[in-house]
């Protein structure tokens, strides 16, 4: 079941946003390019990984303290928030050079879904192949580990990405609003919300997997609100 569950998610994390790409651009008449705009400028946000690790080690070679864990989670959400919308920012404004709501919320598909297939599908898919074709290769402690978890996780995971896609479709439109209106704080906006997302969400792992998905899915319908009556009318399109 385990295996199972563990292919299927992955099928899921990488197909929907496939499946979602194309939709959009056939409906919206737009193209692969911003949805490979968007991709590219997700990657480009990682340079952050970097930094987030030689933070991490400045905090944790002091002395541990309650500071010292609220550090660890706090350094990488804000860098996650800023990088990633700046980046959001930067290839909607200087690469695609259109602010219509059509070229959002296909470089909001192309941003998120890059994250979906490569951060989280790609390897929820492999994992899942391994279980059933050689699952010894994992060794001893991983095999155990991705044993001893629900059968159902995986499906918990994949539910996390449609959750987080609406929530980077959501920040796409957030950040376009920069452009369309010449307000720099829809950016300050979706650096402060993107931050409190990932925050919020990892701390409350430590509570329950429930509660996790919780936080994501409460930003995700609050996002979706604030932002489908600003594209409704170009969907209807």
């Amino acid at each position: 079941m385990i295996a199972v569950s563990y292919l299927i998610a992955g099928t899921i994390e990488i197909a929907l946003p496939l499946a979602l790409g194309y939709l959009l651009i056939k409906r919206l008449n737009t193209s692969w390019k911003l949805w490979l705009i968007g991709a590219m400028m997700f990657l480009v946000s990682l340079v952050r990984l970097p930094l987030n690790n030689y933070l991490t080690q400045l905090v944790v070679s002091g002395e541990i303290t309650n500071i010292s864990f609220w550090l660890i989670y706090l350094i990488p959400s804000i860098t996650s928030g800023l990088f990633e919308e700046t980046a959001r920012y930067l290839g909607i404004r200087y690469l695609i050079k259109n602010d219509s709501y059509r070229t959002g919320l296909t470089y909001g598909a192309g941003h998120g879904g890059i994250e979906s297939i490569f951060l989280v599908g790609l390897n929820v898919l492999t994992i899942g192949i391994i279980l059933l074709t050689n699952p010894e290769s994992l060794g001893e402690m991983q095999l155990y580990s991705i044993n001893s978890n629900p059968w159902y996780l995986p499906l918990v995971g994949a539910y996390e990405r449609i959750m987080s896609m609406i929530i980077h479709f959501s920040l796409s439109i957030m950040v376009l609003e920069t452009i369309r209106q010449k307000k720099i704080h829809y950016l300050l906006l979706a650096i402060l919300v993107h931050s409190a997302i990932n925050y919020l969400s990892v701390t409350a792992v430590g509570y329950s997997v429930l509660y996790a998905e919780m936080v994501v899915t409460g930003f995700a319908i609050g996002l979706a609100q604030w932002a489908y009556p600003r594209v409704r009318e170009t969907l209807k399109a």
